[in-house]
C-alpha cells in the first residue's frame, strides 16, 4: 500500500489576476508533480476576507498547520494596511512569532509587505513605473552559491522576467538580505531597484518580478527550490490537526449536475446543398440570403463570419425564430428583472416565467433549461445518421444571443441600481437553424425539434439558391437610408480628464491597465424602427468585414457588430480557446504598410497591453481548467481598417498526463461566467480594475456599458460555443431611433492622452462611416 502525506501550503490572494498562474506553478513543482510522497492541500484566502479578520485567534491556530505560505501579488499599497482590513498585515505583525518557522515566499505585493512590515523598510513609488515589460534580473554576488540557503539555486546570473510594479523597496534594513537587482536605478534617490531578497534569520524569500508571467524565465525553479529546499524540512516541524485546517470557502463553486442526453431525448433532421461555386463574395452573399429571410421575419440572429481569419471565419449562422414557438430569455441587472416568454411579432409576448433573481440565478436558469437540451452526437452516430455530418459543425441548435457586461462576476452594481433600466442579456432558445460553410461551399438547414420539410422558409430558400434567385450579386438594398438627427460624440477634454484620472490609480499601484471606454449616442430621423437594425448592418458588413460579426434583432434590443476579437471558444471536450486583442495602429497612419505597422506594434507600450491581458487570461483558464497552453503570443493581424496584436491561449480539461479532475466545470457555459467580463475590455488586475472604472472613472459620463464590453455567441445542444467580444459595434434599447456605440482602449503608465484619443476615434470611425 502507498501511503502519501499531506502537504499544506496556504496561498493569500489579494485579488489579483496572476492567482492561479501562479497557483498552477505550486502544483506543477516537481516534489509534488512527479509521484512524490505528498498530496498537496492548498487552502486559497483573500487578504480582506472578513471571516478570518473577524477571528484572528482561531486563525492562529490554522497557521500552524501549514508547512509554508505564499502571498501572492495584487493592487494597493502596504502602507495602507492594518489590522482589520488585512490577514497579510497580521501576518508580519501579529502572528511574526508564530510564524517564525514557517517558509513564506512573496511576490510583488507579498514581497513589499513583507519587507515593509516585518524588516521596517520604505516603500516608494518608482519614477518609470513598469507594468507587464521584461527586464533582465542579475543575481548579487552574496546569493552566488548553491549552499541549502540559496533559493536561486540553479539560476544564471542574469535572467529574463516580467515586471508589474509602480511601488519599489527602499531604505533597505539589516532584516533584509538583497539577492536579485534589475540594473535600472530609480533617478529620484538614485537607489538600485531590489527585485528579490530574504528576511535574515528566516526563511522568508520574496521577489518583486512576476515569475508566473508567461515571458519570465525560471518561474518553475522558483517553486521548486522554495517548496524542495524550505518547505519539505520544515514538515516535521508542523503537528497536524485536522480540525484546524477547516476554512472557509473563498472560491465560487461550480454546479455539477450537467447530464448529458441519450440519443433518444433528441430528434435532429437536416439537409444540406453544395453553394454555387460562383458565389465568392462572402459579405454580399450573407446580405442577399439575409434579405430573404428578413421578407419573412425580420426577428432573428445572425453570426457572420464576413472575413476568413487564420483558424476563425469558416461558419455563419442564421437562428430563424417562429411566432408563439421560440422561447426567449431577457434579464435587466439594474432591477433584477427576469422574463422568458414565447416570442411574437407585436411583442405581445406570452410569458412563461417572470420573477426577480440575481445574476448568479440568471445564469443558472439558462443552465438549467440547456441540461436535457444537450446530446452527444458521436454517441448518436449509430442512432441517426444525420449526427456524423453534423459533428463537424459549430452548432445546430440550441442558445443564441447577447450578454452585457454588466452580468460579468466583478461588476458592481449598487451604484447603478437607478442608471438604467433596459434589457443586459438577451438569449433565444434557437430550434431552427442555417449553418453556411464558407471554406466547404455547404448550406445546412438543421431542426432540432421537427422535420426540416415543415420550415417552409427552409424550401424556399433551397429552392432559390438552386435557381441562383440568392447569390452574391450586388443589389441597391445595401443603402443605409437612415438619416441622423445628431451624434453626440465623446468629449475631448473630458476624455483627457478620465484618462489623468486613470494614470493617478495606476501611478498609486491600483491597476496594471485600465480598459477606457466611451460612448457615442446617435439619434435618428424618424424611419422604419423594423428596418434601421438590418439597413445599418449591411452596410457595416461591407465596410468592415470582420470574423465575428453579429446581428441580432428582438424588440428593445438589437446590436449590429463588426467584432473582431473572439472572447472564447470551446467544444464538447471542454477545450477552450481566447483570442484576446490588444494593441492598434490604423491603416491610414502607416500608409497600409505592415512593416511600419509592426515596429509601431512592438514598443514597449504595445507590448505590455497585450502581455497583461495575456496573463489574465491565463489566470482565467487555469482557474477553471487544469492545462492552459499559449499557441500564439502577440502575431500581427490585418483588419480592414487597423492592424492589431493578437494572441491565442488555448485550456484543456485533461492535464498533460491526459488525467481529468474531478473539480472541473461541466459546460463550458460556466467558464463563460467565471471569465466575463472580457479582460481585453477591462484591463488588470481584473476586480480592482473593473471597481476603479465603475465607480470613479466612467460612472458619471454615461449609464452602463451594457451590450458594449459584453459577448455575443451560442451554447449549442451540441454543447459546443463560441462567443465574440461586443466591440465595433452598435446597438439599440428602448427606442429604435437612438443607438449607442462604445469605444475605448487599454490605458497604461506609458500611453499618451492625444494618442489615446486617435485611437478611440479611429475604432468609432469604423463604425461610424455606415452612415
Amino acid at each position: 500500500m502507498t501511503y502519501t502525506l499531506p502537504l499544506n501550503l496556504l496561498y493569500i490572494d489579494s485579488y489579483d489576476s496572476f492567482a492561479y498562474n501562479i497557483i498552477d506553478l505550486i502544483k506543477s513543482t516537481s516534489i509534488i508533480a512527479n509521484d512524490a510522497p505528498y498530496d498537496l492541500n492548498l487552502t486559497i484566502i483573500q487578504d480582506n476576507d472578513l471571516s478570518v479578520l473577524s477571528d484572528l485567534i482561531t486563525f492562529s491556530k490554522k497557521l500552524s498547520q501549514f508547512h509554508g505560505i505564499i502571498i501572492g501579488p495584487g493592487p494597493g499599497n502596504p502602507r495602507n494596511f492594518n489590522h482589520e482590513n488585512s490577514i497579510i498585515y497580521n501576518i508580519f505583525n501579529r502572528f511574526k512569532d508564530t510564524l517564525a518557522k514557517t517558509p513564506i515566499l512573496g511576490i510583488c505585493l507579498g514581497f513589499q509587505s513583507m519587507s515593509y512590515l516585518y524588516a521596517h523598510c520604505s516603500i516608494c513609488e518608482l519614477d518609470n513605473i513598469k507594468h507587464g515589460q521584461i527586464y533582465e534580473m542579475e543575481l548579487l554576488n552574496n546569493n552566488i552559491n548553491n549552499d541549502d540557503k540559496n533559493i536561486f539555486e540553479n539560476y544564471p546570473r542574469t535572467f529574463k522576467s516580467v515586471r508589474y510594479h509602480s511601488l519599489h523597496i527602499t531604505n533597505i534594513t539589516a532584516d533584509l538580505i538583497p539577492l536579485v537587482v534589475t540594473k535600472e536605478k530609480n533617478i529620484a534617490t538614485n537607489d538600485t531597484i531590489i527585485m528579490g531578497g530574504k528576511i535574515r534569520d528566516r526563511c522568508w524569500f520574496g521577489v518583486q518580478y512576476h515569475p508566473e508571467s508567461c515571458c519570465s524565465e525560471y518561474g518553475q525553479l522558483l517553486f521548486d527550490n522554495f517548496i524542495g529546499k524550505f518547505v519539505l524540512p520544515n514538515y516535521s516541524n508542523v503537528k497536524l490537526d485536522d480540525h484546524n485546517m477547516e476554512f472557509t470557502e473563498t472560491h465560487r463553486e461550480f454546479d455539477t449536475n450537467l447530464t448529458i442526453n441519450t440519443p433518444k431525448n433528441i430528434e435532429i433532421d437536416y439537409r444540406v446543398i453544395d453553394i454555387p461555386k460562383n458565389i465568392t463574395n462572402i459579405p454580399q452573399f450573407l446580405i442577399n440570403l439575409g434579405e430573404f429571410i428578413n421578407a419573412f421575419d425580420s426577428n432573428f440572429v445572425l453570426l457572420a463570419s464576413s472575413k476568413l481569419q487564420p483558424n476563425c471565419g469558416q461558419y455563419s449562422i442564421f437562428g430563424l425564430s417562429i411566432q408563439n414557438k421560440t422561447t426567449v430569455f431577457q434579464y435587466i441587472v439594474a432591477t433584477g428583472e427576469f422574463f422568458r416568454y414565447l416570442y411574437t411579432h407585436d411583442n405581445s409576448t406570452a410569458v412563461i416565467d417572470s420573477s426577480i433573481i440575481t445574476k448568479d440565478e440568471y445564469w443558472s436558469k439558462i443552465e438549467k433549461f440547456m441540461e436535457d437540451k444537450t446530446v452527444d452526437l458521436s454517441a448518436m452516430e449509430e442512432y441517426n445518421n444525420a449526427a456524423k455530418d453534423l459533428n463537424e459543425l459549430p452548432f445546430i441548435g440550441g442558445i443564441m444571443g447577447g450578454i452585457g457586461y454588466e452580468l460579468g462576476w466583478c461588476v458592481p452594481m449598487e451604484s447603478n441600481i437607478e442608471k438604467d433600466k433596459t434589457i443586459d442579456s438577451l438569449l433565444v432558445y434557437i430550434e431552427n437553424t442555417i449553418v453556411i460553410d464558407h471554406i466547404n461551399n455547404k448550406m445546412y438547414f438543421i431542426s432540432i425539434n421537427g422535420k426540416t420539410d415543415d420550415i417552409p422558409l427552409f424550401g424556399l430558400i433551397m429552392n432559390s439558391i438552386m435557381r441562383n434567385e440568392i447569390d452574391d450579386t450586388h443589389v441597391n438594398n445595401n443603402v443605409c437610408t437612415a438619416k441622423v438627427k445628431t451624434v453626440v460624440k465623446p468629449d475631448k477634454q473630458k476624455y483627457i480628464a478620465m484618462f489623468n484620472k486613470c494614470q493617478e490609480y495606476l501611478n498609486k499601484g491600483d491597476s496594471y491597465e485600465l480598459c477606457l471606454t466611451n460612448q457615442c449616442e446617435i439619434h435618428l430621423e424618424n424611419t422604419d424602427p423594423t428596418k434601421i437594425g438590418w439597413m445599418l448592418f449591411k452596410k457595416l458588413l461591407l465596410l468592415n468585414p470582420a470574423p465575428f460579426s453579429s446581428y441580432i434583432n428582438f424588440p428593445q434590443y438589437k446590436l449590429v457588430s463588426s467584432s473582431p476579437e473572439r472572447f472564447l471558444k470551446w467544444d464538447e471536450k471542454l477545450t477552450c480557446e481566447l483570442r484576446p486583442i490588444k494593441g492598434t495602429v490604423s491603416k491610414k497612419k502607416v500608409n497600409d504598410d505592415i512593416k511600419e505597422a509592426t515596429k509601431i506594434l512592438n514598443t514597449p507600450k504595445e507590448f505590455g497591453e497585450n502581455l497583461m491581458i495575456v496573463d489574465l487570461i491565463r489566470n482565467d483558464l487555469y482557474e477553471n481548467l487544469p492545462l492552459v497552453k499559449l499557441e500564439k503570443l502577440m502575431g500581427i493581424e490585418e483588419f480592414e481598417t487597423v492592424y492589431q496584436l493578437v494572441s491565442v491561449i488555448k485550456g484543456y480539461a485533461s492535464n498533460s498526463s491526459g488525467d481529468r479532475p474531478v473539480t472541473i466545470p461541466t459546460s463550458g457555459f460556466q467558464i463563460l461566467k467565471k471569465s466575463l467580463p472580457p479582460g481585453s475590455m477591462t484591463g488588470a488586475p481584473k476586480k480592482s480594475s473593473v471597481e476603479i472604472l465603475y465607480k470613479d472613472i466612467e460612472g458619471d459620463m454615461y449609464k452602463n456599458r451594457k451590450i458594449y464590453s459584453g459577448v455575443t455567441g451560442y451554447y449549442g445542444i451540441n454543447r459546443r460555443g463560441d462567443w465574440s467580444v461586443n466591440i465595433r459595434c452598435m446597438y439599440s434599447l428602448a427606442d429604435p431611433l437612438v443607438w449607442r456605440l462604445g469605444c475605448g482602449g487599454a490605458i497604461t503608465v506609458l500611453s499618451n492622452a492625444e494618442d489615446e484619443y486617435e485611437e478611440m476615434l479611429t475604432k468609432l470611425n469604423s463604425t461610424l462611416q455606415i452612415f
